[in-house]
C-alpha cells in the first residue's frame, strides 16, 4: 500500500511530498518543517503517527541531532531479530 492511496489531511500530504522528492532519502524533521510550513511538533507528530506503516524514524539522528526520517518505500524496514 502507498501512502498516495490512504494520506487525505493537508498537513499531511504536505509531509509526504516533502519525503517523496526524488532528492532526499532522509530528511529532517526541521527540514520538512521548513519546506511545508508546519511547526515541527505537527511535523513529528504526523511521522510518529504513520511510523512502521508508511515512515521511517532513525535510531540515529543527523550530525546535529535533529531526528532523521524516511519513506519505508525508499529506506527500507530493518527486522533485529534476538
Amino acid at each position: 500500500m502507498k501512502w498516495k492511496d490512504v494520506i487525505t489531511d493537508p498537513d499531511e500530504i504536505k509531509v509526504f511530498m516533502a519525503l517523496d522528492g526524488p532528492t532526499y532519502t532522509w530528511r529532517t524533521v526541521s527540514a520538512i518543517a521548513r519546506q511545508t510550513d508546519l511547526p515541527e511538533q505537527r511535523v513529528l507528530q504526523i511521522l510518529r503517527k504513520y511510523n512502521m506503516q508508511f515512515t521511517r524514524l532513525s535510531v540515529t539522528p543527523s550530525a546535529n541531532g535533529t531526528p532523521l526520517v524516511g519513506l519505508l518505500e525508499k529506506v527500507g524496514c530493518v527486522i533485529v531479530i534476538y
